[in-house]
């Protein structure tokens, strides 16, 4: 008997300091930022008008213009690893289109000051938007991938009239739904922000455009699929054969041409 309570003893232990683990270090293992190098004293090049964006001299990211006037700003929320930098040639084909494109940096990745923890980069990400709102005239539009895309739901459902419209790639339904499929047991009562995306988008009546990934080995498609199905009014696009990160190659003129048009609402 006083084996069976020590091995069940054992086992409430290690039990609990998994639990532990993931509650305490969530951020950790969720978050990237050693992954990729940018800095705010290297200008990553996306157009004519490239610049290190910077409010009350912090940095916040950068800004691409493009060569005329633009149709509106995209705010760009990258994922869970890399930099700003490293989308450079996503906003380069935003700006191609005429827009203008602010690619926020979240704490602690890059040069930007701070930590990275869960709570940072929503709040700092929800910051960022009002600056740029504020900064730039109507109308603006969000671009999430991966996190980012969890993220830019989290500024929609914040300011829904003020975003036009937003664009989700390989997004999740909710990381709940994320983290409670990669175990046995739910454990998404442990998440710091539970970034549920169809809660974000129920009552929002701009454009959503949704481009999943069909072999997407970080997010399984499926949570892109269930997101469509929760979100009937969103255009949806799934690149066969494409997978979490190398989607951009599968993504063709006329792709973006149609993402685009979906996402630019004729005025009514």
């Amino acid at each position: 008997m006083r084996a069976l309570f020590t091995i069940v003893a054992m086992g409430a232990v290690t039990i609990g300091f998994f639990l532990a683990l993931i509650y305490f270090w969530q951020s950790s293992l969720i978050l990237l930022p050693g992954i990729g190098g940018s800095s705010a004293d290297v200008l990553a090049q996306c157009g004519p008008g490239s610049a290190v964006w910077q409010v009350s001299g912090k940095y916040r990211g950068k800004v691409c213009e493009p060569a005329g006037l633009a149709k509106g700003t995209v705010i760009l929320y990258h994922g869970n690893a890399g930099t700003v930098d490293d989308r450079t040639g996503l906003a380069e084909v935003l700006i191609g289109r005429g827009f203008r494109v602010a690619l926020s940096e979240y704490p602690g990745y890059g040069k930007r000051e701070g930590s990275a923890t869960i709570n940072s980069v929503l709040a700092a990400s929800l910051d960022d938007f009002e600056i740029a709102h504020a900064k730039w005239p109507a109308p603006v539009y969000l671009l999430g991938e991966s996190l980012g895309a969890g993220i830019a739901a989290e500024v929609v459902e914040k300011h829904p009239e003020k975003v036009a419209g937003i664009i989700l790639i390989t997004p999740w339904d909710s990381l709940a739904n994320v983290v409670n499929s990669m175990f046995f047991v739910p454990l998404s009562f442990l998440l710091h922000q539970r970034f549920d995306t169809v809660q974000a988008l129920t009552e929002y009546r701009g454009s959503v455009v949704i481009v999943a990934a069909e072999r997407d080995e970080v997010l399984s498609v499926s949570h892109a699929r269930a997101l469509a199905k929760a979100v009937p009014s969103a255009a949806y696009l799934e690149l066969r054969g494409a997978g979490h990160n190398d989607w951009p190659s599968f993504m063709t003129r006329e792709d973006w041409d149609w993402v685009m048009k979906s996402l630019v609402k004729p005025p009514a």
